[in-house]
């Protein structure tokens, strides 16, 4: 069984805010259509489409409709480039970690 409701662009983003509100993220994040995503990317619509589909792009999905965080399109991004880069024999570039908090015994 499945349930489909359409949805407005203006709820999609109220519920974008939300999830991010939860997650701990700043509010207002930029969603963005699979068109503005392919674009900024630089590939096809289709692979931005597939993306979703093999759950590597977390997205919204209305009726009609896939909204794309631009923070999860610029974290797959980041990480096909350190992918690209290792391929090229490049290292990958060192985690930053936030120091431990001191603790007295």
């Amino acid at each position: 069984m499945s349930l489909t409701i359409e949805l407005t662009d203006e709820q999609i983003q109220r519920i974008a805010d939300v999830v991010a509100d939860r997650l701990g993220r700043p509010q207002g994040s930029e969603i963005l259509t699979v068109a503005e995503a392919s674009k900024i990317a630089k590939v096809s619509t289709e692979t931005v489409r597939r993306w979703v589909r093999a759950q590597r792009l977390p997205s919204v999905s209305g009726t009609r409709s896939i909204r794309i965080p631009r923070r999860s399109l610029e974290g797959l991004l980041n990480l096909n480039d350190q992918v690209e880069a290792r391929r090229d024999g490049a290292p990958l570039p060192e985690k930053t970690s936030p120091p431990l908090p001191h603790t007295s015994c």
